[in-house]
């Protein structure tokens, strides 16, 4: 099939359908009239059907890119009622993506109105999660940020873990200026939520909500030393250090240096150290030669340290250089001694 390229004088080639204007429904006729060319109104009535194909789709897309405002309101008379199916086929999902963003928010808020109740099962398909994730993204008024919260309701938490709708979830966390209607709902399951490859990347959009923040901080120490969970405990160290530092405090006390010397959790006492309201206490306990000899013996705990001596305060770095010095001579991992020495410079 020939590739057309938008201009009136070209043919549709063999994609464009015969049919007779007078037998369309009256409500179709009379948007399409606005058209001068028929060659153009024949191309937009046949959409629906050559947006399935790879070259059709691309011809789709081609004409859609260069159409009017006037054109793009005639597709969408034509296009509303296949949508669905359009959003969940492999090659015409782009048809529908090309659609989405040059429309403007009247014509988005016409479509999520008529897919409203379609929303959920779309959201869960592969193609049509796609299609749905370009649509969400440009989601920019109240108007549509209220059908979303209206068609995803009690939907959210599944959704949340399920690897295709979790997508649409975190696109709308980044452009919608309310999230209560997600948070609502994940509230309850934000620990296990953090835990779960699908749930966590939700939690990072919306860490930000001192809501969200706050169930971090109470199940801190459990998910520092998850796969998962120490990421979000991460990017609560980053944003939050200063309003939850006391439940993060309490829950680490008395067990930093074996938080030291696991690979998850390692990394969120690094992260700590950047905290000021954090790693005073954390350098109290790691100071304390019995709890070195435990530290200096990891890999991760060389870490540890050296992100202790990249962040600390002049006196914070002299108690560290003596406390490492001393306890140096009962290093076991000999193969650790030169990391030590440079780690020594570093706190010098």
């Amino acid at each position: 099939m020939g590739e057309w390229n938008g201009s009136r004088s070209e043919a549709v080639s063999d994609t464009t359908l015969d049919f007779n204007l007078r037998s369309l429904p009256s409500s179709v006729r009379s948007c399409i009239d606005n058209i001068i060319n028929p060659e153009l109104a024949s191309f937009i009535f046949s959409i629906p059907k050559i947006c399935f194909t790879k070259q059709g789709t691309l011809n789709c897309q081609k004409f859609i890119n260069k159409a009017s405002k006037a054109q793009i309101d005639e597709v969408y008379q034509i296009v509303l009622p296949q949508f669905p199916q359009m959003m969940m086929n492999t090659y015409a999902n782009y048809t529908c993506q090309t659609i989405f963003t040059v429309s403007s928010s009247k014509q988005r808020i016409r479509l999520l109105l008529y897919l409203e109740k379609s929303l959920p099962s779309l959201a869960i398909d592969y193609k049509a999660s796609h299609a749905l994730q370009t649509l969400a993204s440009l989601c920019s008024c109240s108007e549509e940020e209220m059908i979303y919260a209206r068609a995803f309701k009690g939907c959210i938490l599944n959704m949340a873990y399920h690897p295709n709708a979790c997508y649409i979830l975190q696109k709308l966390c980044t452009v919608i200026t309310d999230l209560t209607f997600i948070v609502e709902e994940i509230i309850k399951e934000v620990p296990n939520l953090c835990m779960d490859k699908h749930g966590l990347n939700l939690i990072k959009k919306c860490i930000l909500d001192l809501r969200i923040s706050e169930c971090v901080s109470k199940n801190f120490l459990n998910l520092i030393q998850d796969p998962y969970g120490n990421y979000a405990a991460q990017l609560l160290v980053k944003h939050h250090a200063d309003k939850f530092h006391g439940n993060i405090n309490a829950q680490i006390a008395g067990k930093v240096p074996q938080l030291c010397v696991q690979k998850y959790s390692s990394n969120v006492i690094e992260k700590c150290l950047e905290a000021q309201h954090i790693r005073d206490a954390i350098l109290t306990e790691i100071t304390c030669i019995e709890n070195l000899k435990l530290v200096m013996n990891s890999n991760y705990g060389c870490y540890v340290i050296k992100t202790a001596a990249l962040n600390s305060h002049s006196k914070q770095r002299s108690d560290l250089y003596l406390a490492v010095t001393q306890t140096l001579p009962f290093l076991s991992k000999k193969g650790l001694k030169s990391r030590w020495n440079k780690i020594l410079e570093l706190l010098s």
